[in-house]
């Protein structure tokens, strides 16, 4: 008797159709004018991974109709979040059809992890592909938020001193 698989791994160095939605979603969001960046959580489990890649601040998740619903956990500026969101779904069900990838697109949610105000820190590794078994990177800490610590520094928040 011969087991039959959905699901069949993607060879290291070559990124699934998971990996490839995550990624495009990513970087769509990223291309919109008011996202800063994107936030793996304080633990850096907001990620898909496959393929020797590492996409930090996505989960791409398989439904049972085998398309593949997309949480992104973003970063912006302060802008009206309700169109910006809007406007990134768009932009990425338009890169998925433009990869040939729009029928295994299902839906695409969007979190709001933060928001940047003018002279704060730009995100970290926002963009950059994460090779796999690297420390998860996020938006940068804000002082006494403990960020540091959960990224893996393994390093205590910093301490502010007074100026003088």
């Amino acid at each position: 008797m011969q087991e039959s698989s959905a699901w069949v791994p993607a060879e290291a160095g070559t990124p699934s159709e998971r990996v490839r939605l995550a990624r495009l979603a990513l970087d769509s969001a990223l291309a919109e004018n008011g996202v800063t960046g994107a936030d793996s959580g304080p633990l850096g489990l907001r990620l898909t991974q496959g393929g020797g890649e590492v996409v930090q601040g996505v989960t791409a998740a398989v439904t049972p109709d085998g398309h593949y619903e997309l949480s992104l956990h973003l970063v912006g500026r302060l802008v009206p979040l309700g169109p910006l969101g809007d406007r990134v779904r768009a932009a990425i069900e338009q890169a998925a059809a433009s990869a040939g990838l729009a029928e295994r697109l299902g839906a695409v949610h969007i979190a709001w992890e933060d928001v940047s105000a003018p002279g704060d820190p730009a995100p970290i590794g926002a963009g950059a592909p994460t090779p796999a078994g690297a420390p998860p990177t996020s938006t940068a800490p804000r002082p006494g938020s403990g960020a540091a610590a959960a990224a893996g520094s393994g390093a205590p928040p910093p301490t502010q001193r007074p100026a003088g």
